[in-house]
């Protein structure tokens, strides 16, 4: 009780400031508040002893926003009060609390040098418990709580009128609160790519590009870490001024840590496809190539994804969209650096989602959204769940 009534005290602080700054006509901040509830039908993503949940969660966000046309900047604060109806209790592993305070914070940059060069910066801190799925299958599974900070920069620019380079790097950190699992669990990726742009006619460019990551999850009992390089070509092209699309293909080389693996190479492929008109957002993708793992202890997958959004305003008040995904991940036998033989399997994820969008207010919006997700593997525990959600937003 005293953690919620805290978490209340920040939300009524944050608004009355809010209100305030607005009221004195200072438009770089912005403030935010959502609230709603999340019903899901398995909330430990098991396939057996399933126990459902309503999740109960409150979130203000105040975001300091400065923006002169060339440069912006973005830093925001949203911490999180969240009750649970149904938490796991101590004599289940990982116990929950009915009430948590969780929070993100980061940052954005964004430096226009040109029409055709940037620079973008961007820095994301969170502390949840909650494992996320992302368009195109990347998954956070492990359902515990953790740390988890993304840094990524992006560098954009026009060498001539033909010729055009983008540098991109990125490094993420995740860390689990609970020694024992952070002793198995917790991770690190570096990674690195390099973009070659030549304009050919008509607004098609070639492309080459040269990639490089680094896993790292050197943990108590194995050492999972692989360095990726991909090597790929391809060809971009502004079908229409709404219509981009992107094709590339290639060859990645997996080197492993681990000294009881050799290295391996597999072919590499990705295609998108995005359509932005006034009322209509389409967005398609699908790849093939080796990935870090989703599943320990196995230390690479090959993995193939597809993956479908579309929007669509419906007048200028209601909004609705559909999701869908799916993702495989296949793992060879390996024999681990402790000398343990896992065998080969398919991970395979296919999820669905429908969510609607009511503007109540030019300020206020109603949100409500549905989500399957099914699981089939021969690697960790199948499951399916369903899940529900309502929210306010509401912005300042």
């Amino acid at each position: 009780m005293g953690k919620l009534m805290r978490m209340m005290l920040i939300v009524c602080v944050t608004l009355v400031l809010g209100v305030r700054v607005q009221a004195q006509g200072n438009d770089p901040v912005k403030i935010g508040l959502n609230v709603g509830t999340t019903y899901s039908d398995n909330r430990d993503g098991t396939e057996h002893n399933q126990a459902d949940n309503f999740d109960i969660f409150a979130q203000p966000r105040v975001d300091w926003v400065m923006d002169d046309g060339q440069s912006l900047v973005d830093l925001y604060l949203a911490p999180s009060v969240l009750w649970r109806s149904n938490p796991r209790d101590n004599n289940e592993p990982s116990p929950q609390n009915d009430t948590d305070i969780y929070y993100a914070l980061g940052g954005a940059f964004l430096q226009k040098f040109s029409e055709a060069s940037s620079l973008r910066l961007s820095d994301d801190f969170s502390y949840t418990d909650d494992p996320s799925l992302d368009l195109g299958g990347v998954s956070i599974r492990q359902n515990e709580s953790h740390y988890y900070n993304a840094l990524k920069a992006d560098l954009n620019c026009m060498l001539s009128e033909t010729y055009g380079a983008e540098l991109m790097a990125g490094n993420s950190i995740k860390r689990y609160q609970e020694d024992s699992v952070a002793a198995e669990e917790d991770e690190d990726v570096y990674s690195v790519d390099g973009i070659f742009r030549i304009l050919l006619a008509n607004g098609l460019k070639g492309l080459g590009q040269v990639g490089y990551s680094d896993f790292q999850n050197d943990s108590d009992t194995v050492d999972r870490g692989v360095h990726i390089l991909t090597y790929a070509v391809g060809l971009e092209k502004d079908l229409t001024a709404k219509l981009k699309s992107v094709i590339k293909g290639g060859v990645q080389t997996a080197d492993y840590s681990s000294d009881t693996l050799d290295s391996e190479t597999s072919a590499y492929g990705m295609g998108e496809l995005m359509l932005r008109e006034a009322a209509t957002r389409v967005f398609l993708s699908a790849g093939y190539g080796l990935y870090g793992p989703y599943v320990r202890p196995y230390s690479s997958q090959t993995r193939t994804y597809v993956s479908a959004k579309v929007e669509r305003d419906l007048g200028t008040k209601f909004m609705v969209s559909a999701e869908g995904q799916f993702g495989r991940g296949e793992y060879n036998d390996e024999i681990l650096s402790n000398g343990t033989q896992v065998s080969s399997g398919t991970d395979d994820m296919a999820l669905g989602a429908l969510r609607g969008t009511y503007k109540i207010h030019r300020n206020v919006d109603f949100e409500v959204g549905y989500q399957v997700e099914n699981w089939d593997s021969d690697v960790r525990e199948s499951f399916t769940r369903n899940l529900v959600t309502a929210v306010v937003k509401t912005r300042l």
